[in-house]
């Protein structure tokens, strides 16, 4: 039997259109591997705070303190450790806490570059793992959002952020979203263990917390605390107190607040006024934080989650964009229902900023605009719908 031509075009095209957002992921998952390899090329850049990690595991491994100064010449592509002696080394401003240096510890055996590959790339694998269940749940009838999504992670601006600065922010993602999905089953216990890890890992993952408390979600909070505070238990049966305290005196520093890839409130505070502003610092938080709480915690976990993970980050002084792909979480919980902002938010939030910019410069301001705008998003959706289904 003949087929028209008209028939056969119309089939190609459609077929041509079904496979288009896959093609995007394929040519995208190889710009991230070029991305990957070029980064590391010499060595892993000395700037890359996986070279910090990787140290401190090997001195855990050899018996030594997990913030034990150490060498680093990029070319030879290996970190050695010194004594302690003043100016003997790099002495590591490492943000986690000391619990955390046991999940890089396999890595420890490792070569350098290897280990930084390696973690990278089972980072961006959960993460898009975590994607694809989140898909199926909220958009089971979709055959292409998940390509979409995969495609917007792989190609978003804080993603290479997170390569370039070999931090862990895809793995961070891929935690919430397990939260979110267990959330979003009605599995509070699961949700709470979640959350309770990333806790562990990110203090500002805190602010879940604080709804969880504001909307009484017993199962959830309780759980979470248990497993926060098992594991710090066990970080300081460990590690001990000394290693906790220079942890504690990292954080307090944080010199580099200011440079632009924070997208926080504080670092925009910190780059447009010279002078210490932590009163006001805090009052905006306050002024910010309180209301949009009291907003979502009348709202669906869909929207209160997707609102939640920017504002965790502007209110937060350790809001690096590498921390952003949690927000492709929160896009794709608010796609169905706001799309205008979402885009803008989106959009300020890829925006390809320089890391080293002198303060003051007003394209660095972006960042914490993508933050405020997405909290917008969240908020507006979960208003529409409400009054959509007279709640």
């Amino acid at each position: 039997m003949n087929v028209p031509l008209h028939d056969t075009l119309t089939a190609m095209r459609g077929l041509t259109f079904s496979c288009f957002p896959y093609l995007l992921v394929v040519a995208a998952a190889f710009l991230q591997g070029l991305a990957l390899v070029l980064n590391c090329w010499h060595g892993v850049p000395a700037g890359n705070d996986f070279v910090m990690f990787h140290a401190a595991a090997r001195s855990l491994l050899g018996g030594g303190s997990i913030y034990q100064p150490f060498l680093y010449v990029p070319y030879m592509h290996e970190a050695w450790l010194t004594g302690t002696a003043p100016g003997t080394g790099i002495v590591p401003l490492n943000l986690n806490p000391p619990i955390m240096s046991l999940l890089f510890l396999p890595l420890g055996l490792l070569p350098l570059r290897v280990a930084y590959m390696v973690s990278y790339i089972v980072q961006l694998l959960a993460a898009l793992w975590v994607l694809r269940q989140l898909v199926r749940t909220m958009l089971p009838s979709s055959h292409s959002a998940f390509a979409w999504s995969a495609c917007s992670l792989l190609v978003y601006f804080p993603t290479f952020a997170n390569l370039y600065a070999g931090q862990v922010g895809l793995a961070l993602m891929a935690v919430l979203g397990l939260a979110t999905l267990a959330l979003l089953k009605g599995h509070h216990r699961t949700a709470g263990i979640w959350l309770g890890l990333a806790l562990t890992a990110k203090l500002f993952v805190g602010l879940i917390f604080v709804w969880l408390l504001w909307n009484r979600r017993w199962s959830s909070l309780t759980m979470g605390l248990m497993v926060w505070a098992m594991c710090m238990t066990v970080g300081f049966l460990l590690f001990g107190v000394g290693d906790h305290l220079h942890w504690i005196s990292a954080m307090q520093e944080n010199a580099q607040r200011a440079l632009s890839w924070n997208g926080s409130l504080w670092a925009l505070l910190a780059r447009n006024f010279p002078a210490d502003q932590t009163g006001l610092g805090l009052v905006l938080a306050l002024g910010i934080g309180l209301p949009v709480l009291a907003v979502l915690a009348r709202q669906e976990p869909r929207f209160a989650l997707a609102g939640l993970f920017p504002l965790m980050l502007l209110l937060s002084p350790l809001g690096w964009i590498y921390y952003f792909p949690v927000l492709i979480i929160s896009a794709l919980l608010l796609w169905p229902y706001q799309k205008g902002l979402l885009v803008a938010a989106l959009a300020l939030s890829a925006c390809p900023v320089p890391l080293m910019l002198p303060a003051g410069i007003t394209v660095a301001t972006v960042y914490p605009f993508g933050l405020l705008f997405m909290v917008v998003a969240a908020c507006y959706a979960g208003r529409s719908s409400s009054a959509q289904t007279g709640t």
